[in-house]
């Protein structure tokens, strides 16, 4: 935040699509600097999203591995929606509602915009830049633009009402 406050953050306008100056495949030690970077907007929320006129669209999604999301193929997964997950709460398990990044996920399917993805990886060892040890072994790594091409709602493990959303990967 005191990045932030002295205006040191980059690429701060929230838009779809690639973010300049970052490729796929770029790793990042800390969540915090994918906010820095303008990569992922949402320090602690999976969705990142916009309104861009009168709707809501999702920029950027973390699959951060604290929700049921499966990969298919190395170019297709299924993402969880956000909400309700006492794994990332610590509260009871409730139902997901078709809102905020939810919402904001579903109208990219129906506009068929694109949302960046990063992926959490485990890491044999995770260094920052001054080679101090992050503690945690992970790494977020941008793997580009996906397209959601579906979406449903499901009963999970807890029995509350999820949303999947199918997520495709763009060739670029």
């Amino acid at each position: 935040m005191i990045l932030r406050r002295e205006g040191k953050w980059i690429n701060t306008d929230q838009h779809i699509g690639n973010v300049s100056g970052i490729e796929i495949g770029a790793k990042f030690q800390f969540r915090a600097e994918l906010a820095v970077v303008g990569l992922h907007h949402q320090l602690f929320r999976g969705i990142s999203y916009a309104r861009f006129g009168s709707k809501t669209y999702a920029i950027s999604i973390v699959n951060s591995g604290r929700y049921e999301n499966v990969t298919k193929s190395s170019d297709v997964f299924i993402y969880t929606g956000e909400g309700g997950n006492p794994n990332v709460t610590n509260k009871k398990p409730r139902d997901q509602k078709m809102v905020m990044g939810n919402l904001a996920l579903k109208n990219n399917m129906v506009g068929n915009f694109p949302v960046r993805v990063i992926h959490c990886r485990k890491t044999l060892k995770a260094f920052d830049t001054l080679g101090i040890n992050n503690g945690k072994g992970l790494a977020y790594v941008y793997d580009g633009l996906y397209t959601v091409v579906g979406c449903w709602e499901v009963r999970d493990q807890l029995g509350k009402l999820a949303f999947k959303f199918e997520m495709k990967r763009l060739v670029e």
